[in-house]
């Protein structure tokens, strides 16, 4: 047997920790006092170190307390090897008995239209580096973030068990997602696989400055900007001229609840080796959306003109770059099987995520979407494509 086999790797090695969900993990997995390594990739301003220190110093603020730092591994998930050294190998082999996979590309964005083949590059290369990272080590215990809407274009109630069924997908994210899923459910070397499917996250916190999901927020940047050129809105004008009812559910989620159950799922080692859906019960209807959306611009101090009936014409055309693009996106989400979740909660004594209110969505909207600038409808569509 190897060090590696005999020794204590109390170390568990997270990915993504400078996103939205990633970051909130290290967070509770360093209140709960587990040993945590980071894989972070440099940029051109900062370092690997410096980044992880501007997430820690915004945690810091959050929570209202010091945290211990984590290792820092300076790597890149898209390298072979993950652009580690030889060093950085031998110490996760020697330290690290388990790994939290939550770094992703969440963009919507064909594949064929990104010079890299994102979304593939980073959720399926970038998964299948780590795994043979984590093969060579001898990590077995994986925890691996997916997302619910794995589920593609699926209606009725999607089961927890249930990955690829050979459903249609919106985009190539939910596509790579689930070969990225079916690859570590595939691994013969992951002897222990938990598997987190959140649907939207969103951040409530009055402190963040971390972007949620892009289907709202550009959602709310096309209902600012065209409140700005012709007016807010009468109620419920806004959903039924993009064609919908108002009554189409989206299911909408806090990252704090997300990151708590993820942190305490992973604590209690008989919870692991299942899949839990992160949803919510009932959703969140479009027509409380479009409230909070109405209520952020009637607050936001912004100058809006009086409607004019001829107007109405523009407002179709201006308006019909966002239905094509996102109008898949705002049908009726699937029931998300929430079976494993309830036990879960009621084991870790967890209340179940928040209902979300006219006041939470609007003062969101608002943290998360600058107030519109006078460009073209053209600029701005484009901008949400990058």
């Amino acid at each position: 047997m190897t060090t590696a086999d005999t020794q204590p790797r109390p170390f568990v090695l997270l990915t993504g920790s400078t996103g939205l969900v990633g970051g909130l993990v290290l967070a509770r997995l360093l209140e709960c006092q587990i040993p945590v390594a980071v894989l972070v990739r440099g940029n051109r301003r900062q370092t690997a170190i410096e980044r992880v220190e501007a997430v820690m110093g915004r945690l810091e603020e959050r929570f209202g307390k010091l945290f211990v730092r984590p290792v820092v591994l300076e790597g890149d998930l898209c390298q072979p090897g993950l652009g580690l050294s030889e060093a950085d190998l031998r110490w996760i082999t020697a330290n690290c008995g388990s790994v939290i996979h939550s770094a992703a590309n969440l963009l919507f964005k064909p594949a064929s239209e990104h010079p890299d083949n994102e979304p593939y590059r980073t959720n399926v290369d970038g998964t299948r580096h780590l795994l043979q990272v984590t093969t060579a080590a001898r990590i077995t215990e994986w925890h691996y973030i997916s997302t619910a809407y794995i589920a593609g274009l699926r209606d009725g109630k999607i089961l927890e068990r249930e990955c690829n069924v050979g459903q249609q997908f919106s985009n190539d994210y939910e596509r790579s997602k689930v070969m990225a899923e079916e690859m570590v459910r595939q691994s013969p070397e992951i002897q222990t696989l938990t598997v987190y499917r959140p649907s939207i996250v969103i951040d409530l916190h009055p402190t963040t400055s971390m972007r949620s999901d892009q289907t709202i927020n550009s959602a709310f940047a096309m209902f600012q900007m065209l409140s700005k050129q012709f007016g807010l809105p009468e109620r419920g004008e806004w959903f039924r001229r993009l064609g919908f009812g108002g009554e189409e559910r989206k299911n909408i989620v806090t990252v704090d609840w997300v990151a708590a159950m993820i942190a305490e799922i992973y604590l209690r080692p008989a919870l692991h080796g299942s899949t839990y859906h992160l949803t919510s019960q009932a959703g969140t209807s479009a027509s409380l959306l479009e409230d909070g959306f109405r209520a952020a611009v009637q607050i936001s101090g912004m100058k809006l003109p009086p409607r004019h009936p001829e107007a109405t014409a523009l407002i179709d055309v201006h308006a019909a770059p966002f239905v094509a693009a996102f109008k898949p996106y705002f049908k009726d989400d699937p029931k998300f099987d929430r079976s494993n979740t309830q036990h879960a909660m009621e084991t870790c004594s967890l209340v179940d995520v928040p209902v979300l209110t006219v006041e939470d969505l609007r003062d969101f909207s608002m943290r998360q979407t600058k107030l519109p600038e006078p460009v073209s409808v053209t600029t701005h569509l484009s901008a949400w494509n990058k």
